[in-house]
């Protein structure tokens, strides 16, 4: 297969943003069931035969580079148990050697798997880690997997990966009481914590009681420690981290419900079946999975890309409002993508 094509033209919306970062649901299931992003009623999966195979997706991301964007994301469902994942993330770093390649994952193959992969390319993982007690993990998970991850991050950071994070939604009521836990896991292992604060999607019972914001958790912390929030040139970036003074901990916030980043939004993410959604919270789609599997040139993808990435939002609902419910017509987080 040919090597990925050069930078011709940016991807830019109709609020002058530029796109940089695409993120790439390479499967919607998981082989977790954690509660605020998978109904309990379960999910219509996507037929497999209707998921883009390895060399669709390298076709796609081939066609992204031509617009500049160098950062992708792999995601999911979990992306680790789609079959011969290692070799995706292979080929797409051999194809594209220029671009830039991260996962979130669950952890639970990370153990198994690190070494291939960080010899492969990736070079980020954000791993989600959602409370440090056992018991509580299989709350919310409905797995008991604990030890597993904690292997599985231990393991990856024995290893040469560029960065790794651990990502927690924070929940009132459920793990907020752990913060001061997560602080001194942050102290310990070198690693940052972010709490990405719960946001509404279909199925996933989102109330303003369960919602805790990034303001709330800094007062808490600052009630035991002075932290000091460390600058960052990319005003792209979704998370603000913060220095726990007198330790080596790092706590950072993802506050899109509080403080929306949505003003310097540079994302974008690949559906498993190969659309393109232009917001995380909105259910308009660029229906490229068809015109992939009935033969279109890569022009002709390019210029509905072009066309739908201008009906990219300003930015999305205010979710704070008593009474937000996601749209009727739009998915549940695991079918969206990571």
């Amino acid at each position: 297969m040919a090597k990925c094509s050069h930078h011709v033209v940016d991807l830019e919306d109709s609020h002058q943003r530029i796109i940089r970062n695409v993120r790439i649901s390479v499967t919607d299931r998981c082989n977790l069931r954690c509660t605020y992003c998978m109904p309990e009623e379960g999910v219509d999966w996507v037929p497999r035969s209707q998921i883009l195979t390895f060399d669709e997706l390298i076709r796609l991301v081939s066609i992204f580079h031509s617009f500049g964007v160098d950062k992708f994301r792999l995601t999911g469902g979990e992306p680790t148990i789609r079959s011969n994942f290692v070799q995706l993330v292979q080929s797409l770093q051999s194809i594209c050697p220029s671009i830039r390649l991260s996962m979130t994952t669950n952890g639970l193959k990370l153990y198994e798997i690190a070494e291939d992969l960080q010899k492969a390319g990736m070079r980020k993982l954000n791993i989600s880690l959602d409370t440090l007690d056992p018991q509580k993990y299989h709350d919310i998970t409905l797995r008991d997997e604990f030890d597993t991850v904690i292997r599985g991050i231990k393991k990856a950071q024995s290893l040469d990966f560029e960065e790794i994070k651990i990502n927690a939604v924070a929940l009132k009521g459920f793990n907020i009481e752990e913060i001061f836990d997560f602080i001194k896991f942050s102290d310990e292992s070198g690693l940052e914590v972010r709490f990405i604060e719960f946001m509404p999607f279909s199925g996933n019972k989102w109330k303003v009681e369960n919602y805790i914001s990034k303001k709330e958790i800094l007062d808490l912390i600052r009630q035991e420690y002075q932290v000091t929030e460390i600058p960052s040139e990319d005003k792209s970036k979704t998370s603000v981290t913060y220095q726990i003074e007198g330790t080596k901990a790092r706590i950072g916030f993802i506050a899109s419900v509080s403080e929306s980043f949505c003003k310097f939004c540079n994302r974008l993410r690949i559906t498993t079946e190969g659309n393109v959604r232009t917001c995380l919270h909105s259910s308009h789609e660029i229906p490229l999975h068809d015109l992939i599997r009935n033969g279109a040139s890569d022009e002709e993808i390019i210029s509905a890309i072009q066309l739908g990435v201008k009906e990219k939002w300003e930015g999305h609902p205010d979710f704070r409002i008593i009474d937000y419910k996601p749209p009727v017509d739009d998915k549940s987080m695991i079918l969206i993508g990571g």
